[in-house]
């Protein structure tokens, strides 16, 4: 699972840098993510969340993210996701563990899926090259 953005000056921590809250639900949104290529109506639920920050992320300024399982069975899945420059410098990176829950044990009867999550979904799509670990 991967995404470009820009990090906003309301996400700001020290001037023209990014919040680590905020590198944070970045990394573990991503990584989270990543149980839906298997199985989309599954969510996983943090349990354990660890980020490492290497270099700093800055505002106003494209950035690249990407996230992969390392680890799947029934009851959880665990996945590291990575922050990048454009010059493919690793900026921030993570590791989690999450517990699987369906949809249906999360919302209530007769909610939708799709009304319950908030995502944006671009028509148009480029190639993003990450560096081969």
């Amino acid at each position: 699972v991967c995404t470009m953005l820009k990090f906003k000056n309301e996400h700001q921590s020290y001037p023209t840098r990014t919040h680590g809250g905020m590198i944070s639900a970045l990394l573990d949104e991503l990584m989270g993510r990543v149980i839906w290529v298997k199985e989309p109506q599954t969510f996983g639920v943090t349990t354990t969340l660890n980020i490492t920050y290497r270099k700093p992320v800055p505002l106003d300024t494209l950035v690249k993210a990407r996230a992969y399982a390392t680890f799947d069975s029934p009851r959880g899945m665990s996945a590291v996701g990575q922050i990048f420059d454009m010059g493919n410098n690793l900026l921030a990176e993570g590791n989690c563990k999450y517990f699987k829950m369906p949809f249906d044990k999360l919302f209530e009867e007769g909610s939708s899926f799709h009304q319950e999550m908030c995502y944006l979904l671009e028509p148009d799509f480029e190639q993003i090259d990450f560096p081969i670990d």
